[in-house]
């Protein structure tokens, strides 16, 4: 017997199934080799559609499509809006043009099996992230010289994250196991899940710390959401102790149509795996090893041109803090400024070479150690001779201080 779907259901089926489709596009393409031309084809007529939506529709000036790491720029929202618009006259032409089908119910699964594999590999890839680490190293020298108050919000919640590590590792674990029980037909309601779970910590943050991944993490969630949605009724049914009915089995068709289904899948999960294998070895190559000269060197004596430069807190030449880390330099100068530079440490003619602007400006001082916590710099800096006498401070106790079973006082600093 044919099941007959609400008219209010299945005008709610097309819309959502619009809006899916243009919310996960162009997936699974840039997972397949050769499809790299088709991407570009979609991602171009999306710059083309959300320019001409801001102008003509909105009146507002076409917002730039910059890759900054943001996905809640001005470009996002307008596409958002387009793509409920677009939903909203694709269900009007739908339902008129097909009124007399009863449901959906092959499309649903469809849909459905879609969503749950885009899911999957981004939770996938994002506890990769995590567990590697990519998307929250620890935690650099240079941060530990900002001052609470310097933060952002974004800045804090990062820096939290970067230092607990443990804690970074086993939501990264949860992200993982969620995607791959996605990825199982049978236990893929169980990765929803956990899905769910993760992600409502995820959006919390992102809202609360004022995280720039606003929209696509509610996306993920309700995606985590709807694949749960099917299945809401049995599972309250369980928790209430009441018995439920077992799934059906999936609908099979002809032999032909199986082995498709099956190569697709095959070829689906072989290219996620390959992604998710080259994230991996993206990450492990962005770790860096602390170098010998690694550590917070206060300066406690500077010479310029043979003079010495009294410690002025408003002389902006003179330095105070030379913070040498695993991915470069750090001086901080009387004043407070900071500059970053790419640090070269050869240890053979016992030189440090300081490098900004894509070595257009390059500063290479000699080195002596006298003593571990000892450091003599000479050379040229921005056209002076300089000598530079600095003394390695201790390293902070957000650093040292670790885990304490047993605490007769609280150590709240």
């Amino acid at each position: 017997m044919t099941e007959h779907w609400s008219l209010p259901r299945r005008i709610a089926f097309r819309f959502f199934a619009v809006v899916t489709v243009l919310l996960v596009a162009p997936f699974p393409l840039r997972l397949l080799p050769g499809t790299e031309w088709l991407e570009r084809g979609i991602m171009r007529a999306w710059q083309v559609g959300v320019a001409w939506f801001a102008e003509f529709v909105l009146r507002i000036e076409a917002p730039p499509q910059i890759f900054t790491g943001s996905g809640d720029t001005l470009w996002h929202y307008v596409q958002l809006a387009l793509i409920a618009c677009v939903g909203v006259i694709a269900t009007i032409a739908w339902s008129l043009g097909d009124r007399r089908r009863q449901n959906y119910t092959r499309l649903a699964h469809v849909l459905l099996v879609v969503v749950r594999y885009f899911l999957a590999c981004m939770m996938l890839l994002y506890g990769i992230a995590k567990v590697v680490p990519m998307q929250f190293p620890p935690l650099w020298l240079g941060r530990y010289d900002s001052t609470l108050g310097e933060m952002s919000p974004m800045g804090l919640l990062w820096t939290f994250m970067q230092h607990s590590q443990t804690y970074v590792i086993i939501t990264g674990c949860a992200e993982i196991l969620a995607g791959l029980l996605l990825l199982s037909r049978r236990l893929h309601v169980f990765g929803a899940l956990l899905s769910i779970a993760v992600m409502t910590n995820v959006v919390l943050l992102n809202f609360n710390y004022d995280v720039c991944v606003k929209l696509f993490s509610v996306q993920l969630l309700a995606m985590g959401i709807a694949i749960v949605l099917p299945h809401a009724r049995r599972l309250i049914a369980a928790v209430l102790g009441n018995p439920t009915s077992g799934v059906l089995p999936r609908t099979r068709g002809d032999q032909r149509y199986e082995i498709a289904r099956s190569l697709a899948k095959a070829g689906l999960l072989a290219a996620i795996a390959v992604q998710a294998w080259g994230q991996i070895r993206f990450g492990v190559s962005l770790r860096r090893e602390p170098t010998v000269l690694h550590g917070a060197w206060h300066v406690d004596r500077q010479m310029r041109d043979g003079v010495d430069v009294p410690p002025l807190f408003t002389d902006d030449t003179r330095w105070r803090t030379l913070i040498i880390h695993e991915y470069g330099a750090s001086l901080r100068t009387g004043t407070d400024r900071r500059t970053h530079y790419f640090l070269q440490i050869d240890e053979t003619a016992r030189t440090i070479t300081l490098e900004r602007q894509g070595g257009v400006v390059r500063h290479t001082l000699s080195y002596a150690r006298p003593a571990h916590d000892r450091l003599i710099l000479d050379g040229t800096f921005k056209g002076h001779t300089i000598h530079v006498e600095l003394s390695l401070e201790p390293p902070p106790p957000l650093s040292t201080r670790g885990f304490h079973w047993v605490q007769d006082y609280p150590y709240n600093r």
